[in-house]
């Protein structure tokens, strides 16, 4: 599947650079619409790209002005996995779990080691430390996004690659969002090695059963191996996050809900600022005398330089007037009760998406520790919380899959002899997940990290505990609870054998 021409695979990656289609339907065009409110250049292209021409409640001439859509979707960006990873999968040196605190569940310390020792692997290999934010950002951009796993056998690694929602043209899901079968449609321009150049419809077809490719509606053979090449892991390589879950397969992005209260308040906008600029243009009319302070009279139409008045009033866009009582008259707009309108609708839209002002009003919360900024922004914890859970379930799945295809391809298909890394996914097959053996979960994490102070108060605090159920109603589990017990009956042991605790 690996064997592909150079010139087919600049062309069949054409999808990285955004949406080129020619006929947009609704779903696909309101992928575009999200991507170019997040961008800033919905209205960048009037007579191109303006969605609104015919709809007499926005502004003609309406320009993005203002817009939330940033950093809303940066927020969610940076805070869905937020901090480092360690190298191992576990605790990192400052004592933080780090952003995706992974919890084995696989049955023993053994295996969940190995299952650390794993997943950390693909961390190093995915740069994962900077690639884990993009699912988070064009989910809250565009609502949904796709994540393809890619088994490149010549690299002797298992990929994920990112899909452009509006090219995934059909979609099935089963009851708790697992993908069952998906086709994958766009246009795309190969470059051959002649300099000639070839544009066609790309389909891809994928199930449990196999991978279907198509040029143009007919089946083609892109890799010399088939129209139809069988499904080796039976299931389907990829994952479909929602931002947001609704009716359907489609997800909807962070911004939908404040997507009108933005075009009106921009249409407000961009019509009172076009309206101030017309006085800019609009030509003065000087009539009577003009008198300067300190100055003689001067008469334009004959001043006392002898020079024409009226040619030097027309080059600087002044009309001449012969009547004293010529007046200019222009309609007249309450500019403070436009403001008020457009400090309603932003005030509104901000208060419906809070994300957006989340740093501003963490700034301003001076004396406020890590956890009272949760307590007192909680809409925007219950956010996130809610994000959270949906990327946390695909991406477990996304590294199941990855380590189910890896361990097939180090048992057989890579390259020998294998590398340290490719060495380190012998221990899993494709039946290792059916038997339990990558099953894991991702513990909850805080919106606001904690500062080193802030930790050290919590520690203090969990080591004054002095029953078994204090310590399991603070959070900690058994193996953890009989560590401390341990510790502490020890360091009873050294108070007892010296007589008192200094020194210890």
């Amino acid at each position: 599947m690996s064997a592909i021409t150079t010139g087919f695979q600049s062309g069949i990656q054409d999808w990285r650079s955004g949406p080129a289609i020619p006929k947009l339907d609704a779903t696909q065009a309101r992928y575009l619409e999200r991507w170019l409110f997040f961008t800033g250049e919905l209205f960048s292209d009037m007579a191109r790209t303006n969605p609104y021409r015919s709809d007499p409640r926005v502004y003609r001439n309406i320009s993005l002005l203002w817009k939330h859509y940033e950093a809303v979707v940066t927020f969610y960006a940076s805070v869905i996995y937020q901090g480092d990873l360690s190298t191992d999968g576990r605790q990192l040196p400052d004592g933080t779990r780090g952003a995706i605190p992974i919890d084995p569940q696989t049955g023993s310390d053994a295996t969940n080691t190995q299952l650390m020792t794993a997943i950390a692997e693909l961390w190093s290999a995915w740069n994962w430390r900077q690639q884990m934010s993009l699912r988070p950002m064009y989910g809250a951009a565009l609502g949904d996004v796709m994540t393809e796993l890619v088994d490149d056998v010549e690299r002797g690694m298992v990929y994920p690659r990112i899909v452009w929602p509006g090219y995934v043209v059909d979609l099935e899901l089963d009851y708790v969002g697992n993908v069952k079968a998906y086709a994958l449609e766009y246009r795309v321009t190969e470059e051959h090695r002649n300099g000639q150049s070839e544009t066609y419809t790309y389909r891809k077809e994928v199930d449990g059963d196999e991978f279907r490719y198509f040029k143009n509606g007919d089946p083609f053979d892109y890799f010399g191996v088939g129209a139809v090449i069988a499904n080796p892991y039976g299931f389907v390589p990829a994952v479909w996050d929602r931002h947001r879950i609704t009716w359907g397969d489609r997800g909807a992005s962070a911004t939908d809900g404040t997507r009108q209260a933005l075009l009106q308040l921009n249409s407000i906008f961009a019509h009172a600022f076009d309206f101030q600029r017309k006085a800019f243009f609009a030509p003065i009319i000087v009539s009577g005398k003009l008198t300067k302070s300190m100055q003689d009279t001067v008469q334009m139409a004959a001043p006392a330089s002898g020079k024409d008045a009226s040619v030097l009033a027309r080059q600087l866009q002044f009309l001449e007037s012969d009547n004293d009582n010529v007046t200019i008259e222009q309609a007249q707009f309450d500019i403070g009760k436009t403001l008020e309108m457009i400090e309603f609708l932003r005030k509104g839209i901000q208060a419906e998406n809070p994300e957006a002002s989340f740093y501003q009003q963490l700034r301003e919360m001076t004396q406020v520790t890590a956890p009272g900024a949760e307590r007192l922004m909680g809409d925007v914890k219950s956010r996130v919380d809610l994000a959270r859970a949906g990327y946390d379930a695909q991406t477990v799945k996304l590294f199941q899959m990855a380590l189910s295809m890896c361990g097939m391809r180090a048992n057989d298909g890579w390259t020998r002899p294998l590398t340290r890394r490719q060495a380190v996914f012998l221990p899993y097959t494709l039946d290792t997940y059916k038997a339990g053996g990558m099953d894991f979960g991702i513990s909850s994490r805080p919106l606001i990290l904690p500062t080193e102070a802030e930790r050290i108060d919590l520690i203090a605090a969990k080591e004054a505990l002095v029953t078994r159920y204090g310590l399991a109603a603070a959070g900690l589990d058994e193996a953890e609870i009989a560590s401390v017990l341990k510790d502490r009956q020890e360091n009873l042991a050294v108070i007892g054998d010296y007589g008192t605790a200094e020194g210890i």
